[in-house]
């Protein structure tokens, strides 16, 4: 609350304030191009932020996080973006498709049910132990800023 010149009060204008929102687009993979993925990613790489949705809704940047694909064998796989990972737990619990390095790898076979997704790669902790036994999965996640 602010005190006005007179002494009665009014409250103080609202202030824009960040956050994230993650948003899960979820589309049948029986009904688009097996480069569905490249050229979302294109389209969206030839937009300029931020983007203004309405006055009050303002994009500042759009991060892609995960991408899930069909396997060879009818699975899934879930594949991170550059500079996203999965931590050495989840690669270990679900199998990697991808090559694991000290502290992540960049495709699982199985999603997480808490509905969790890959995580910046800078965010993760070292694994404790060697990873083994990783194992594959892939869709396409993203977060916008």
């Amino acid at each position: 609350m602010m005190t006005d010149d007179d002494g009665s009060s009014s409250r103080s204008p609202l202030q824009p304030e960040d956050f994230d929102i993650a948003f899960n687009l979820l589309f049948p993979v029986s009904s688009v191009s097996p480069y569905f993925s490249d050229i979302f990613r294109d389209f969206l790489a030839n937009l300029s932020f931020p983007q203004t949705i309405t006055e009050s809704l303002i994009i500042q940047d759009l991060n892609f996080t995960t991408w899930c694909y069909p396997n060879s064998t009818g699975g899934l796989q879930w594949q991170c973006e550059d500079q996203f990972g999965w931590s050495c737990d989840k690669c270990e619990e679900y199998g990697s498709c991808s090559d694991v390095i000290s502290q992540t790898c960049g495709c699982i076979k199985g999603l997480p049910p808490g509905g969790e997704f890959c995580e910046p790669i800078t965010n993760m902790a070292p694994c404790l132990r060697p990873c083994t036994g990783m194992k594959k999965h892939f869709v396409h996640l993203f977060a916008i800023k």
